[in-house]
């Protein structure tokens, strides 16, 4: 009885990891990434940020108070001349 069974287990076993499985699809990409231009102006150290419209309040979080995950991508003359008309 425990061999049959033992048999029929390795059986299974070897039937599940020799097929083979369905492959993941490719996550999609919301965010294109940076153009070559931008890409050459991060080389170079300067920032590349959509800028807001004179007087609106700069998209996202103050890059002075905030630990950012890419600091490249903020907006820090926005959010000089929004806090210097504060």
């Amino acid at each position: 009885m425990r061999r049959s069974i033992a048999t029929v287990g390795a059986l299974v076993l070897g039937i599940v990891a020799l097929t083979p499985g369905a492959t993941p699809a490719a996550p999609l990409q919301s965010d294109p990434g940076l153009s070559p231009a931008d890409k050459a102006a991060v080389d170079a150290g300067l920032p590349v940020a959509a800028k807001p419209k004179p007087g609106a309040k700069p998209a996202g979080v103050n890059p002075f108070l905030a630990i950012l995950p890419d600091p490249a991508k903020a907006d820090y003359s926005g959010w000089a001349a929004y806090m210097k008309k504060q």
